[in-house]
């Protein structure tokens, strides 16, 4: 793993302490626990039965050493799925018993979390380990204080180390600050959810993280006391700082500043799943000139930058804001804007079209703050988390109505373009999240168009990347196999696979009236 600290030329008391993991081929057997929320709401708009579907998807890129879980919580919680091997006579049971999952009353979420124990692995040493928690409301049975879930959280993860949590809410009414914390903890992500297509592409980015994750339980030591601009979990021990990184996809990148001074001693220390070994590495925060370096760690003193304008902009977002402060914080937006837009004419990074899109994005919602919808804050919360950790997915906004005067419901519009919008993900994950959501749309019968396959397209059930996860085998010509896992640096795209179209994931949309 490359790790470095250097302090930044132009913010000399600040130094960038960066993370990349290298790119690699391998592909990591996943256990994946499934802990799904089936209180009375998640009855309304298809939200539990969209999840199911998604499980059903999801079977398709899974194979035999691969396992999974299925917990499901109300009042109390159930276990569906307990360690199955998603072999090809396990799955049509597998499916069999996603199917029988039904709603059903309150949302005990710590009760899921507290049967999940019973389906964990204690050793990860050879298989990634993911709970993946979804739920679309508040917890109003059994642990119901956010610092009692959060204690649980962690003492779950220090219980089954090497296991990782990403939550997942659907729609406007959940806990959006404890969702957030639990994968802040949990080092994992946190998504936001509004429809079948939204679920499908998470699913498959969590799922694509878990297989190409190399490294796990990864963690920087500082000096107690090191003032530092970070969103990941922190805890002082002692003489020591540590601030938890969590799962390292291959080809992903973390960073941090950290105000320490030069020559001070850094220690980085993991879990390689490739070699099954821990590891520790050893470094002094150093000088440098070397202007990709700087570019680098300015490009990330502007990330913490544009975080802090997002927050402070959260609770300005309603209609009753003062006139006079919501100017003042546009001007501050305008301000950043200008800054970042001047810099990076003479200073390529893959990071400003991101930070230029959340500081419009924020901009352009404050100015219009009387349309905005009532989960605006919440959706920039999930963004912030996106930005600040630099993995998961962006939820997009909803849009405002277009006249004033209709309040009816808002539609969801897309958020950054698909290249922004998986900036921190590797191939593997951009890949199996696009398909997954294709094959979502396809089968979505409110769409009006039903998807027929291109035949001159592999389909997504049996892609280069899903022969490669263990999926179904099939014969493809030489040359068309690509690498699953490939070159995947932070915020670069990647060419397609040959003969393979990135826009439409191996589908193309032919008009059919529904029957």
């Amino acid at each position: 793993m490359n790790f470095q600290a250097f302090t930044l030329s132009a913010h000399s008391d600040w130094a960038c302490i960066q993370l990349k993991t290298p790119d690699s081929e391998s592909r990591t057997p996943v256990h994946l626990v499934c802990v799904i929320d089936t209180s009375g709401s998640m009855e309304t708009e298809s939200k539990l039965e969209n999840v199911k579907r998604s499980l059903h998807f999801l079977l398709d890129f899974l194979g035999p050493e691969d396992k999974l879980s299925v917990i499901t919580f109300s009042d109390t919680a159930k276990t569906i799925l307990s360690q199955v091997a998603i072999t090809a006579a396990e799955k049509d049971n597998i499916r069999t018993r996603i199917s029988i999952i039904r709603v059903e009353n309150s949302t005990n979420l710590s009760a899921g979390i507290v049967q999940s124990r019973d389906v964990l692995s204690p050793d990860t040493s050879n298989v990634k380990q993911g709970i993946l928690l979804l739920t679309d409301g508040h917890a109003n049975l059994g642990l119901t204080n956010p610092s009692d879930i959060q204690e649980l959280v962690t003492n779950t993860i220090a219980k089954f180390s090497g296991t990782s949590i990403s939550s997942v809410g659907y729609g406007t009414d959940h806990n959006v600050e404890l969702l957030q914390s639990i994968s802040t903890i949990g080092g994992g992500s946190y998504y936001v959810v509004n429809n079948l297509e939204d679920v499908a592409a998470v699913f498959g980015d969590v799922l694509g993280g878990l297989v190409s994750c190399t490294s796990q339980q990864v963690r920087v030591l500082l000096p107690a006391g090191t003032e530092i601009k970070s969103r990941y979990a922190s805890a002082t021990s002692g003489d020591q700082l540590e601030i938890t990184i969590g799962d390292m996809p291959a080809g992903t990148e973390a960073a941090f500043l950290a105000k320490i001074p030069n020559g001070r001693p850094i220690v980085l220390k993991g879990f390689n799943l490739l070699t099954h070994d821990t590891f520790e590495v050893n470094t002094v925060v150093s000088t440098t000139e070397d202007e990709t370096l700087q570019v680098n760690g300015e490009a990330h003193y502007l990330r913490f930058e544009v975080l802090a304008l997002l927050e402070e902009s959260r609770a300005l977002m309603s209609p009753y804001t003062a006139a006079e402060a919501a100017n003042a914080q546009i001007e501050k937006i305008t301000q950043c804007i200008t800054r970042i837009t001047d810099y990076s004419r003479d200073h390529a990074h893959s990071l400003w079209e991101i930070l230029l899109t959340e500081l419009n994005t924020c901009k352009n919602t404050l100015q219009n703050r009387h349309l905005n919808a009532v989960d605006t804050p919440q959706i920039m919360t999930q963004r912030g988390g996106y930005l600040g950790r630099m993995r998961g997915l962006p939820a997009a906004l909803s849009q405002p109505p277009a006249d004033p005067t209709d309040y009816g419901d808002s539609s969801p519009i897309p958020g950054p373009p698909a290249p922004l919008g998986r900036t921190f993900s590797n191939y593997a994950q951009r890949q199996i999240s696009a398909q997954l959501s294709a094959v979502a749309s396809a089968s979505h019968p409110a769409t009006g168009v039903r998807t027929t396959q291109d035949p001159t397209q592999p389909s997504p059930a049996h892609s280069p990347v899903l022969r490669a996860l263990g999926g179904p085998q099939v014969h493809w010509p030489s040359g068309m196999i690509a690498s699953t896992l490939g070159s995947a640096a932070s915020g670069i795209q990647l060419p397609p696979p040959p003969s393979w179209s990135t826009a439409s994931s191996g589908l193309w949309r032919q008009s059919i009236p529904l029957s």
